[in-house]
């Protein structure tokens, strides 16, 4: 009941499995985006925005009201490594006996895992929108995890890579990112959300949205693809513009390098964020072309992670 209170999406209903949800606050305002994975029927994991621990821990505390709950931190006590890639199973399975097919252990399901010695939590999901697994574990197994996956990964090609190319990779499947296109001021109606809120249910904020979904939205978040070839990016505040008139302003941005092509999120009026609405936008290299398009220029059916 806590987190139903909390959460625009439904629970997940299974052990085992993951949710993702957004908790907004009473004006309809984004205040968290979350996973959750239900480890029980009465115990549930929850995974924030990165920078988000304190924010996300009070939003939830100030919230219990009279539920019976508790709520743990253990954002200093765990750490995680995030492995994907066309390659990741074929690695993991180089450190684990564990059943890793697709049927054992599907997209967005998660279960404890041994590698090595070590009892890891780990979670079929990725931010990078490649097969992969995020790896759960006390703080103090993070370097020997990591260093054993290393060992065995590196003559498959597994290499580190930083929060840039990450940046890169959510853009290209159309991910968004608490702070740019998740913030206090839009909903998840705004946010192009839909599929992951529930406003037949009450929680903290319903009755806001289910306003805005009714009397319309003063603007919606499209997903732009640029036309040129140049290997530049938008990072935000650009303007945009349709047919010389100012629609909206860029949220976050990054050259995809997997599909060849500069893509940016913008929030602009509802009427043009429509697929093949063309726009431009004023960059650091100058005016540019783009339009609109609805599916993730990488991978739109999500083959890869459900493979």
């Amino acid at each position: 009941a806590f987190l139903d209170n909390l959460s625009c999406n439904k629970l997940p209903q299974k052990d085992g499995r993951i949710g993702l949800t957004l908790f907004h606050g009473h004006n309809g305002g984004i205040m968290a985006e979350q996973s959750i994975s239900r480890i029980s029927e009465n115990e549930f994991l929850l995974m924030g925005a990165i920078g988000s621990q304190l924010k996300d821990y009070n939003w939830m505390d100030w919230h219990r009201g009279d539920f019976d709950v508790q709520i743990e931190d253990i954002t200093e006590e765990w750490g995680g490594l995030l492995l994907t890639g066309p390659k990741a199973r074929e690695i993991l399975e180089q450190v684990s006996m564990d059943d890793l097919s697709s049927a054992a252990f599907p997209w967005l399901s998660c279960k404890d895992i041994q590698i090595d010695s070590a009892q890891i939590f780990a979670m079929r999901v990725s931010y990078a929108g490649e097969l992969g697994w995020e790896l759960h574990m006390p703080s103090y197994q993070v370097i020997s995890i990591y260093e054993s996956l290393m060992e065995f990964g590196k003559p498959l090609g597994l290499r580190n890579f930083g929060t840039r190319a990450f940046n890169s990779m959510r853009m290209e499947k159309g991910y968004r990112a608490y702070g740019h296109e998740f913030t206090e001021e839009i909903s998840g109606i705004e946010a192009g959300m839909d599929r992951f809120i529930d406003l037949s249910r009450d929680f903290i904020g319903a009755q806001n949205m289910r306003q805005r979904h009714a009397n319309g939205v003063d603007m919606a978040l499209a997903y732009l693809v640029f036309d040129d070839e140049v290997p530049a990016e938008v990072f935000g505040n650009e303007a945009v513009y349709v047919n010389g008139e100012h629609t909206g302003i860029i949220t976050g941005g990054a050259y995809g390098y997997r599909v060849g092509k500069s893509l940016g999120f913008a929030y602009v009026k509802p009427e043009h964020a429509v697929a093949g609405q063309a726009m431009t936008v004023e960059t650091s290299d100058g005016t540019r072309q783009c339009h609109v398009e609805i599916d993730p220029a990488y991978d739109p059916s999500s083959a890869l992670l459900r493979s």
